[in-house]
């Protein structure tokens, strides 16, 4: 059995921290260069249902290296994906900073929203009413943002909000993409159009993108240029033609 099946199989019936600590292991436990195959088989391949979600899982390793998959393993993996030629799974490793930062000019807009302490408005974030929650949402401080990702009134609709919001700080961008929220296909898109958004975020979600939404990235020149090229590498590996 393949490496990329096996990680299919072994992730299929698993769900939320379960199955991202998974992944995780089963990403470790590879080679590198086994590790590479299966990620670049996974993101060329015809997709099914058990494959979207393997390939998500796997991605968020990539992103948030931690105890079950440590940084030095992610360098590892980009060194094997360039030493083999595998430039759609190194792209998704990109080593690439954000070109674009939050301006003065947002900033004293969140301060403005940030009139309460950070203690009340993280308090206030967990529970509160809707007209909160949309104030909230301007907030710059990631550990609202965190808080407020856990409100269950807070809906997909807010989230893509706060994920397309430009300017936007690049750790608040990077709590939305670390939510459960992140495996919603909107919120993913608008994290990865976002150019306020790091590509060490962005690249490993373009994996997870249709085809259309990959061409509209590959194209847009306000997004930084390692996440334009990770698109257009995703989608010469799927249509080598």
């Amino acid at each position: 059995m393949d490496a990329s099946r096996a990680l299919v199989d072994a992730l299929a019936a698993l769900e939320g921290e379960a199955l991202d600590a998974q992944a995780a292991r089963k990403l470790a436990a590879l080679s590198p260069t086994e590790a590479v195959r299966a990620i670049a088989d996974l993101v060329e391949r015809p997709w099914g249902e058990r494959e979207r979600k393997a390939l998500a899982a796997l991605c968020r390793a990539l992103t948030w290296p931690g105890r079950e998959f440590p940084e030095e393993r992610r360098e590892e993996l980009r060194a094997a994906a360039l030493g083999a030629g595998k430039g759609v799974v190194a792209a998704l490793l990109t080593k690439a900073t954000a070109e674009r930062f939050l301006d003065e000019e947002a900033r004293r807009a969140d301060r403005e929203v940030g009139a309460l302490t950070l203690g009340h408005r993280k308090q206030l974030a967990r529970a509160c009413p809707k007209d909160t929650i949309d104030r909230l949402a301007l907030d710059g401080d990631p550990q609202v943002i965190r808080n407020l990702l856990m409100n269950p009134r807070v809906t997909e609709a807010l989230v893509v909000r706060i994920a397309a919001r430009r300017p936007a700080p690049a750790r608040v961008l990077e709590e939305v993409a670390r939510s459960r929220w992140s495996l919603r296909p909107p919120v993913r898109l608008a994290i990865a159009l976002n150019p306020y958004s790091p590509p060490t975020v962005v690249n490993p979600l373009l994996a997870t993108l249709s085809a259309t939404d990959l061409r509209s990235i590959s194209e847009d020149p306000v997004l930084h240029p390692a996440v334009r090229e990770a698109a257009q590498s995703i989608l010469s590996a799927r249509d080598p033609r």
